[in-house]
């Protein structure tokens, strides 16, 4: 099997008024939400729709060339299968899986609910 592309990124969640944004410097990308459950839900959904446009534009290796966001493999045999998000070591960063062809799960975004609180 061949190994799987992924980048560590980072989610920052903090309240807004009476709701909550969200938030990921590496991608530049912005979201908000309800709830920090939501917040996060959305950036974590942002981010992976941003890498599957990039990766059906052909330009994701210039946008990471550009950006600094080194792509890193691990073989499958180190990672569920079929999953698009994973906690990374340090608080708030995450590893996004390039290749994922579906969403994160219910299981996966409470992971990093409770990786963020």
């Amino acid at each position: 099997m061949s190994p799987e592309r992924f980048i560590d990124v980072t989610f920052q969640v903090k309240k807004d008024g009476p709701s909550y944004s969200s938030f990921c410097p590496e991608l530049e990308i912005p979201s908000y939400g309800d709830t920090i459950e939501e917040a996060t839900q959305n950036i974590v959904n942002a981010s992976l729709i941003t890498l599957a446009i990039l990766r059906e534009d052909g330009n994701e290796q210039e946008f990471f060339s550009k950006k600094g966001i080194p792509v890193q493999t691990v073989g499958l045999d180190n990672k569920s299968s079929g999953i698009a998000i994973q906690n990374a070591d340090q608080k708030g960063r995450f590893r996004l899986f390039i290749d994922a062809n579906e969403s994160p799960t219910g299981h996966e975004v409470k992971a990093a609910v409770k990786n963020l609180s």
